[in-house]
């Protein structure tokens, strides 16, 4: 319950901010890596500085930041579990559930049963159901009080109410199940019917059963009469005569009297409240015994062929004169009427936390497989906490073993040693808006709507692994489909009965109610990440699921990103067609409860010309409890369409981001990292927007990033001259030339840049050198494009030249005022990089070492049997480190040098015809 229908309790909200900035301005890793290694002014051969980069970049680095945040039990490292959502046996919760005493004889109807966990929103249920049931229908909204533990409910039109949440926390699990009373059966009295005496014929019993018969005794009667036959004959030859005999007879019949019971019922419409409907049970008695009279009659008629002779035909025909026999009937209908179905106080939902003593309440709890739950995903790093910043001194002391230190230390690790965490703290704690901000922290992972198709591979493989914990199939969805239809048509069936009993002059007055309509709770899956440390414990992040299947097809479908046929490498997920469904209950099914939505998402991998797999998500829901028991609940539709970075994140898996390869996850690791601001209250805002000086904080990219604006056409031109001009010198032609052209005249713009740069910075300075440089390289490339010529100048007008002088003067104060900033600030920032490197050296040597007393042999460091002990009391202990480590930590395996190997070769043609950014 709860999952996927209309949620009530909106009282908070969450923003995420990606920390590499705006995703269409990030780095190719692998791209950059090679056009810097051309343009390097080292003399090294390409593999070694690709694989140099590799070793050195971000990827690597996220992997060794994560071992550290392990090997030193780092407080924000979330734990992880699996929790499962099921369908239980109602009729196992049914005798917890307490049946009023007043009034007499009701009797318990549950609806559904099932587990669940986390969401407070079952207790604001219950509570409005059981004591405003009229407002439950209406829009209202909820919020927990954690410091106080209440729950306080604002309704649609005016006023509130507050009242105690008991034990609850985000954390417990707990039985919910829907149920209604309703009055047993309330009989009338027995209306007694007229009786018919010696009817000739039986009553109907159409419609109606019997329920039994018995007998009534024997009765003799004495039956006299005359027995006259008549015998004639035809035919030739001789006949014999015709006879006429009378005979008299006298004879003694019994009869058991027979008395039979039938009974039906109709139903007759409402009693004057539609709670309730009157069905009318009829008893119908049917006496038969035996009535005798005077008659005159043929008994029987024989005809006998070839008689007494061939030819012959001999009739002969009985006559009986004086008493008869025949059946009659006394009966009577007798009526009662019985009201059902009248329902005492509404809908109504019982509640059972686990643990709380009713054991066999607690053995329908299933818990997931504890298969891979171990903890390794990457930790979570406060920025701030309860409304306070992580440098509060309830986070920081002066011995720097606080909070804040300890998050100082994971961040430098994190970003490589090149950022600072203060710098950080302070970009954050400056904004105007700070006092909306109840929790930041930053959360490694990526978006649901990211565009990177490196990171949209870590999604596909990280869904297909959690899949492991589900108790679903892939044909539960379709089975729990059936049902659903079979649900609705039994819920439009009962509403038309039940509609038709108001009036006698219905269609469908009178029939038998139809099947009480009921639908099982779906069963779903959920994975946690929260942290156990005491001032860690709000930040919890839940995504939970129906199904998740994967099923492998021939054909390449349309890439909705490029709307044409899908290519080897295209990576997607799309929306597909979701599963709603209305769900009333009472006695009647006319109240409507809620609405129901499981939605579909499909995600598409080509894995080559004619081939692609796909992975099947049923009811992706993504939960972020900003506090206490308050969530923002991200249905995976609803991100995948954001426009902004979505909150929808998948957190990051330290196994499966390693699968991945090194060429992947270095490029997903520059744009994995963002910052969730956490409100405790109806706010939703780009409040971060002033601090985009923090743009790139935690990926350091070891590449040269060069940023210029391509030429797109063959009119377009450069240095050498026109594009198409340039590739034809190349012996190209068409489309061909355009491209290549195009690429020369960048990269030749790039060298003059660079060299131009270089020279006026030799010569008049940082500061100086930054406004020439950029005047004349925008002269030359104008120049170069015509723009100066007495038939083009006009064009130096127009909006797109303006920019472009303006962006160069802009650009060259910029330098000239981050040459000044770097010369006042340049001897203070070398000093402190450089007690920071010693330090963090220091630092990690210690480490490493574990405190002991040097008495350290070397060797260990790659003794697969030592281990890796990770505790945090390490005294006297090798923190030794596994050769498989080793080997990660400080070389490219063979498997990571073939990733980059066809890197270059599948991706040829995106890197050679994309401009590095």
């Amino acid at each position: 319950m709860g999952l996927f229908s209309g949620k009530k309790t909106i009282v908070v909200s969450s923003t995420v901010y990606n920390m590499a900035g705006e995703e269409a301005d990030r780095p190719n890793f692998l791209k950059n890596s090679v056009f810097g290694a051309v343009m390097s002014d080292y003399d090294h051969y390409l593999g070694n500085v690709i694989v140099s980069n590799y070793l050195r970049g971000p990827g690597i680095n996220q992997r060794n930041f994560f071992k550290w945040a392990e090997r030193n039990s780092y407080p924000g490292l979330p734990t992880y579990s699996a929790l499962r959502e099921l369908t239980v046996d109602s009729a196992v919760v049914a005798p917890f559930i307490p049946t009023p005493g007043t009034p007499a004889d009701l009797v318990l109807a549950m609806q559904s049963a099932s587990s669940i966990s986390g969401d407070y929103e079952h207790i604001v249920e219950a509570y409005v159901l059981e004591n405003y049931p009229n407002n439950y229908n209406t829009d209202y909204v909820s919020s927990y009080d954690l410091s106080a533990n209440e729950i306080t409910i604002q309704w649609e039109v005016s006023g509130s109410v507050t009242f105690s949440a008991g034990s609850y926390t985000p954390a417990k699990e707990y039985i919910v199940a829907d149920y209604f009373h309703y009055l047993a059966a309330s009989v009338g009295d027995l209306n007694t019917g007229s009786t018919t005496v010696g009817a000739l014929s039986k009553p109907s019993t159409s419609g109606y059963g019997l329920d039994g018969s018995s007998n009534r005794g024997v009765t003799r009667y004495n039956m006299t009469y005359d027995e006259r036959v008549v015998t004639v004959y035809t035919g030739v030859p001789t006949l014999p005569a015709d006879t006429d005999v009378t005979t008299p007879e006298s004879d003694y019949v019994d009869f058991d009297g027979l008395d039979e019971t039938w009974s039906k019922i109709t139903y007759e419409g409402g009693s004057g409240d539609d709670e309730a409907v009157v069905n009318r049970e009829h008893f119908l008695e049917i006496y038969e015994y035996r009535d005798v009279y005077t008659h005159n009659a043929i008994v029987s008629v024989v005809v006998n062929e070839n008689t007494p002779a061939a030819g012959q035909t001999e009739t002969i025909t009985t006559w009986r004169d004086g008493d008869w026999s025949r059946p009659i009937y006394d009966w009577r209908i007798d009526t009662q009427d019985t009201i059902v179905q009248e329902t005492i106080g509404g809908v109504q939902m019982f509640t059972y936390e686990r643990g709380t003593g009713e054991s066999t309440l607690d053995d329908l709890f299933e818990d997931a497989s504890t298969t891979a739950l171990q903890a390794e995903y990457f930790p979570f790093m406060p920025i701030r906490l309860n409304n306070v910043s992580i440098t509060d001194a309830i986070y920081d002391d002066i011995t720097g073993s606080g909070l804040y230190e300890k998050t100082n230390r994971a961040y430098r690790r994190a970003s490589g040693g090149g950022q600072r965490f203060s710098k950080l703290v302070d970009e954050v704690e400056d904004n105007a808006d700070i006092d909306d901000i109840d929790y930041a922290f930053t959360h490694h992972g990526v978006a649901i709507n990211v565009i990177e198709p490196a990171c949209r591979a870590y999604m596909y493989d990280w869904l297909k692994g959690v899949s492991v914990h589900q108790t679903t199939n892939s044909s539960y969805m379709s089975g729990y489909a059936s049902a659903v239809s079979t649900y609705v048509a039994e819920v439009t069936a009962m509403n038309a009965w039940v509609y038709a009993q108001g009036d006698s002059g219905r269609s469908g007055y009178g029939d038998a109610m139809p099947t009480r309509p009921k639908l099982d709770s779906i069963s779903t899956t959920t994975v946690r990440l929260n942290c156990e440390d005491t001032q860690l414990t709000n930040l919890d992040m839940r995504v939970s699921w129906v199904n998740i299947s994967e099923s492998l097809h021939s054909g390449a479908p349309t890439n909705p990103d490029t709307s044409v046929a899908a290519v080897e490498g295209d990576i997607w997920m799309q929306a597909g067609t979701d599963l709603t469904w209305d769900v009333p209950t009472g006695q009647h099914p006319n109240i409507l409860l809620k609405t129901f939505n499981v939605e579909k998402l499909e995600m598409y991998w080509q894995t080559g010309s004619n081939a692609y797999k796909k992975l099947t998500i049923w009811g992706l829901v993504h939960r972020n409890y900003v506090y206490g028991g308050e969530e923002v609940k991200t249905m995976g539709q609803e991100g995948l369409a954001d426009t902004d970075p979505s909150g929808f994140i998948i957190p990051l898996h330290y196994p499966t981001m390693k699968n991945l390869g090194i060429v992947d996850a270095t490029q997903m690791a520059t744009a994995n990292t963002h910052i969730v601001f956490n409100c405790y209250e109806i706010v939703k805002q780009k409040w971060y927007e002033g601090f985009l000086g923090m743009l790139i904080i935690i990926i350091v990219v070891v590449v040269l990033s060069v940023i210029f604006a391509p030429a797109g056409a063959a009119a377009g031109g450069g240095l050498l001259g026109g594009n198409a001009a340039v590739g034809a010198a190349m012996g190209l032609s068409g489309t061909a030339a355009i491209v290549a052209g195009a690429i020369a005249n960048a990269v030749v713009a790039i060298i003059v840049a660079k060299i131009v740069t270089a020279g006026s910075t030799a010569l008049f300075g940082d500061k100086w050198g930054a406004i020439v440089g950029a005047v004349i390289n925008l002269a030359i490339t104008m120049g170069a494009s015509g723009a100066f010529s007495t038939e083009s100048f006009g064009e130096l007008m127009t909006a797109g030249n303006i920019l472009k002088i303006t962006s160069a003067i802009a650009n060259g104060y910029n330098g000239y005022v981050q040459g000044s900033i770097a010369e006042m600030g340049d001897e203070l920032e070398k000093k402190g990089e450089k007690y920071e490197d010693r330090m963090d050296e220091i630092n990690k040597l210690i480490a490493d070492l574990s405190g002991n007393d040097l008495n350290f042999n070397p060797l260990y460091l790659t003794d697969s049997v030592k281990g890796n002990d990770t505790g945090e009391d390490t005294t006297g202990q090798y923190v030794t480190e596994t050769l498989d480590q080793f080997i990660h930590r400080t070389t490219m395996t063979g498997s990571d040098i073939v990733d980059v190997t066809l890197s270059l070769v599948n991706n040829h043609a995106d890197l050679s015809l994309e401009l590095p950014s």
